[in-house]
């Protein structure tokens, strides 16, 4: 079962160095010959790192698989996206789906990844617990209270993170939404807004002090409204061109704002109108849509308003949780501000739900 779920980590990494293979296997052994091979490369490759991956201690896991996921995207992405051009997760030209840029599905996983491996280094060196994949304690004593609760043992604390640490991070969190806002790169709109809110929301958490530890009702508006308004700032000089020669190379993104800078509102209504279109079409086709909406709000309650074993996880493993609250975060606005946001959520939370059930496969053990 480890394996299996360790394998959903690996598989977008995979799957997207596998696009250097289709031109020269294409090439030497035809199409047929090609899909055979790249099935068996698949399989045998996920299946090994994920073997690997298993024989380490989980947080240096999802270490390995978050920032390793999220560097190697970004790596394609800044040097022409050749690999995600053939990846099975990538753009396809063919059917006009996306012919520049990152697409949704390769989104979410850069997201959900690079919060996933911050969150687990975070709580590596700075959580005060080390989770160990096989055996050995869990490093706290759940207390049952009065009211029924159950409450973390008060020994432990959460550590100051160094301000090396949290400029680090931050800095990672700032380079990746500037790849997803530019027109030359990621030039995917809701992906940047979608970033800033799940980076913001994860560096409030990690790095802003106690009070923005529980974000409540009005502080959490306030907080996701000025995330939105600073990804909308980057999109805006990221893809602003004056001369006609740059309009004419820009993306998208770019043509967008010079309507909405003209008054062409009108088309930015039918822009708003044909997404909303897109997403609707994707819920009527296919029913696993609906549960996944459904799966992604009820973890959502259960990640930002925890409960039970949740609730002791939160002093067990505060930035895991706050990793996971961060990507919930992020999804549901993947799924709001983009033309095919159930994609987009789909991958992101697979970095939310494999995760905990990794955690708690461990606890199961230990037990």
């Amino acid at each position: 079962m480890r394996t299996l779920l360790f394998s959903l980590l690996t598989a977008p990494a995979v799957m997207l160095l596998m696009g250097w293979l289709v031109v020269p296997l294409t090439t030497k052994i035809g199409i047929e010959g090609t899909m055979r091979a790249l099935i068996a490369i698949f399989n045998v490759c996920t299946l090994l790192i994920s073997a690997v991956m298993e024989k380490c201690r989980l947080s240096t896991a999802m270490i390995w698989l978050g920032l390793g996921n999220a560097l190697i995207i970004t790596l394609d992405g800044s040097t022409g996206a050749h690999a995600m051009k053939y990846s099975i997760l990538g753009y396809d030209p063919m059917i006009g789906a996306r012919y520049y840029g990152i697409g949704n599905e390769y989104m979410g996983v850069l997201i959900g990844a690079l919060v996933l491996g911050v969150t687990a280094a975070l709580q590596r060196s700075h959580g005060g617990v080390e989770p160990a994949l096989r055996g050995g304690g869990l490093g706290i004593e759940p207390l049952l209270v009065g009211s029924g609760k159950i409450e973390a043992s008060p020994r432990l604390g959460v550590a100051a993170v160094s301000p090396a640490a949290a400029l680090l991070a931050c800095g990672a969190f700032l380079l990746v939404t500037a790849c997803l806002a530019a027109p030359s790169l990621g030039a995917n709109a809701g992906g940047a807004l979608s970033a800033a809110v799940a980076f913001g929301v994860a560096g409030a958490h990690c790095f802003a002090g106690e009070r923005w530890r529980e974000l409540r009702l009005g502080r959490g508006a306030a907080l996701l409204s000025a995330l939105l308004a600073l990804g909308l700032g980057a999109l805006w000089l990221l893809n602003s061109a004056d001369s006609p020669a740059a309009f004419a190379r820009e993306s998208h993104v770019g043509r967008a704002f010079h309507a909405l800078h003209a008054g062409h509102f009108d088309q930015i209504g039918l822009l708003i109108e044909r997404k909303l279109r897109m997403n609707v079409h994707l819920l009527r086709a296919s029913a696993w849509s609906k549960v996944l909406i459904t799966s992604l709000f009820v973890m959502a309650v259960l990640v930002l308003r925890p409960r039970g074993r949740f609730r002791l996880w939160q002093h067990k493993y505060p930035y895991w949780m706050y990793g996971f609250s961060a990507n919930m975060v992020g999804a549901i606005a993947a799924l709001l501000l983009n033309d095919s946001g159930i994609v987009a959520a789909a991958t992101l939370i697979i970095f939310v739900a494999v995760p905990m059930q990794l955690l708690r496969l461990q606890e199961l053990e230990a037990s």
